[in-house]
């Protein structure tokens, strides 16, 4: 018989209870072990006790029952958006695509918008999804909207941290202003995004992987602690890469415009 959410949180509670997250004694392998049952301490807001006395492989033990647990309970789910203008010129005249004034904030192409409505028609994963964390770049922006549009239980909340890498000089990752995307994009709810226009993009420099990770960071502790369980982020290319699979620089492939990947935080 299936836990119930209540169960399987009371459960989780449990082990936590039983694990330490004070890392004086262990080598670095346990270190690293107790750096993730923190998380679990911050997703179930609980204060870690300060002295078990665990040698490493219990704790090992502990970490897979956690994790185990609190896969069961978040379901999330990576789209990167349709095909967009700016993809289209790209394999026309290359990386130039994304520098010229008519690429800024690219929107999806016709085949984006039918990429789009045909994930929210056929997909069954996406069926119980409760919110959504958007980019609010246009592309991204239509592209959750065509899924998600006879949904309309659904939240589709705007965050800055999910735009695209690299911040900087590549046109077609700047975003509009707030008022223009609200006026637009009615579903959307963007009172979350970190300024009214883009104080993120950088004319004058690229953004560094490191500050890509840190957003990254930010992120997943904001998901973590996210209440709903059915999530789906609608994001770019080289930022659900990073996001996925902590490799945005290897340029051998590209991710599948709105095709969920699956996302195991713990």
């Amino acid at each position: 018989m299936e836990n119930s959410t209540e169960d399987i949180e009371v459960k989780a509670k449990r082990l936590l209870y039983n694990c330490t997250a004070n890392a004086h004694n262990y080598n670095e392998r346990t270190n690293d072990l107790i750096e993730n049952i923190k998380k679990y301490y911050n997703y179930f807001s609980l204060k870690p006790k300060d002295s078990f006395s665990i040698n490493p492989e219990e704790l090992l033990q502990i970490y897979g029952c956690i994790r185990s647990i609190c896969k069961k309970m978040k379901n999330i789910l990576c789209i990167r958006h349709g095909r967009a203008a700016h993809n289209v010129l790209n394999d026309k005249i290359g990386e130039k695509a994304y520098f010229l004034k008519e690429s800024f904030d690219a929107p999806l192409v016709e085949e984006g918008i039918l990429q789009a409505k045909e994930l929210g028609k056929n997909s069954k994963q996406l069926m119980n999804i409760d919110v959504v964390f958007v980019s609010p770049l246009t592309r991204t922006l239509q592209t959750a909207e065509n899924i998600f549009e006879k949904n309309k239980k659904v939240r589709i909340v705007a965050l800055d941290k999910i735009k695209e890498f690299p911040q900087g000089m590549q046109i077609c990752n700047k975003r509009r202003n707030r008022i223009e995307l609200k006026e637009k994009f009615k579903k959307v709810d963007f009172s979350l995004l970190d300024s009214d226009s883009d104080q993120m993009w950088r004319e004058d420099r690229y953004e560094k992987i490191e500050e890509l990770k840190e957003r990254i960071d930010e992120f997943t502790k904001y998901v973590i602690n996210e209440n709903a369980n059915n999530i789906a982020i609608v994001s770019h290319n080289n930022f659900l890469k990073e996001l996925l699979f902590q490799n945005c620089g290897d340029e051998t492939y590209n991710l599948d415009h709105c095709n969920p990947y699956e996302l195991d935080l713990f």
